[in-house]
């Protein structure tokens, strides 16, 4: 999902495969998925000026690509003086390497994704770099190398159907006259189905479970730098029975989050701190699905960089630990009278992880909390408990802190383990 392509070809849909328009496809990451086509699909000239949309339009370019675009809206514009119209499309998904007959057709077995910080967070290790001195410390000799049998797979069933495969690779280069040489090394990540095949989008959902993840280990927002799919029936089979299977490349455009610019990243812990542990880890990431998706989801969009903080990131916050401590903890709790059970919930979080020195050394004014809850949900019953501004968003990176530590303690790690991970990090 990096690189510009431009396809040019005929283009038809699926019920109507005789009808073939020429035209051209655009694709620029994350920026556009657009088919301009020379005339359109009407068969009624009545229909040109209509909205369009198209669950599936099919092509075949000049070089012979099969490729299915998904969920696309159009419209036609015209020249008067011209003898033909344009249509242009605009596209959710592009797939290039399989005709689909329905977005939700199940054909897939396996998507590999590249994703951004993957890498870093979960070296490859392959390349060696060994240096040797000669005498009197002046260097002697320099060797770099890549053993293609160093290269590892982690693999991790999370339930009875997925397996999800991490795996360490390398590439060496060179050019005809062995003047440059080139060695690159990747982590890259799998979603496999043991026992049938899905469509893609179900596939992307259990990437994206990851993804998640990926970007609470990073603090950090995670992008998508390839994905392919691979269908176990499209492949070529070599003289020694050997089975390449096909690369089914796989765009779409992403909502890519602000990031700050030459940002760093602070990881909250990279797979070296959680090695002991990461497929438990892993496993009770996705087991919680529905019940903890909602929780989930806003403490990654409270991870995320914003060029602006409103009262909005507060009360999601606020939100999502009351939501925690009612499905993790307690559903029903007694409330005395004239007390606040926004503050009995939030007070026994905060007891719960007291050894946590983030939590027990930087206070919670849970007066602040609830006055300031009450206030942005309603606008109404403002006092002097209520925070606004600088002092409401420290108030708010407090209570990200203490949601940090649910979620980890939900996921196994111990309070000692938890303690360690957040004090080597400066911006929780």
């Amino acid at each position: 999902m990096t690189k510009k392509e431009e396809h040019k070809g005929y283009w038809f849909l699926p019920k109507t495969p005789d009808n073939r328009i020429p035209g051209i496809l655009y694709f620029e990451p994350n920026q556009k998925i657009r088919l301009e086509l020379i005339g359109g699909f009407e068969t009624d000239l009545k229909e040109i000026f209509t909205k369009k949309s198209a669950e599936i339009i099919l092509g075949i370019t000049n070089k012979n690509e099969k490729i299915s675009l998904l969920h696309c809206n159009g419209y036609s514009s015209v020249n008067f003086p011209s003898e033909f119209h344009i249509t242009n499309y605009n596209c959710r998904y592009f797939i290039n390497g399989k005709h689909l007959s329905s977005i939700s057709e199940l054909t897939f077995n396996r998507l590999m994704v590249d994703l951004t910080a993957l890498y870093d967070w979960y070296p490859s290790g392959l390349i060696r770099n060994t240096i040797k001195l000669a005498e009197k410390g002046t260097l002697g000799e320099t060797v770099v190398s890549m053993n293609s049998d160093d290269s590892w797979e982690d693999t991790i069933e999370i339930d009875t159907d997925y397996i999800i495969k991490i795996s360490g690779v390398g590439n060496f280069t060179t050019n005809p006259n062995w003047s440059k040489f080139d060695l690159t090394q990747n982590t890259i990540l799998e979603i496999l189905h043991k026992n049938s095949k899905q469509s893609f989008i179900e596939l992307l959902n259990k990437v994206e479970i990851f993804k998640q993840f990926l970007s609470l280990a990073t603090l950090t927002s995670i992008s998508y730098i390839q994905l392919t799919l691979f269908d176990n029936c499209e492949f070529q089979e070599l003289k020694d029975g050997e089975k390449i299977f096909k690369k089914i490349h796989f765009n779409f455009i992403e909502e890519k989050e602000e990031q700050r610019a030459n940002d760093s990243i602070y990881y909250l812990f990279k797979h070296i701190d959680i090695k002991d542990e990461f497929h438990d880890i892993i496993k009770k990431w996705y087991e919680f699905k529905s019940e903890f998706a909602p929780i989930r989801n806003h403490l990654i969009d409270s991870i995320k960089y914003k060029r602006v903080f409103s009262s909005l990131d507060f009360l999601i916050l606020v939100q999502s630990l009351e939501g925690y401590h009612r499905r993790f903890i307690k559903k029903k709790i007694k409330v005395p009278k004239n007390e606040s059970e926004l503050k009995l919930r939030l007070n026994e979080l905060i007891n719960t992880f007291s050894g946590i020195d983030k939590i027990s050394k930087t206070p919670i004014n849970l007066k602040h909390v609830v006055s300031s809850r009450n206030y942005y949900s309603h606008f109404f019953d403002k006092n002097d408990f209520v925070l606004q501004g600088k002092e409401l968003y420290f108030l708010s990176r407090r209570l990200r802190c203490l949601l940090i530590c649910c979620v980890l303690d939900l996921i196994g790690l111990d309070t000692t383990l938890i303690n360690k991970l957040l004090n080597k990090n400066e911006r929780i």
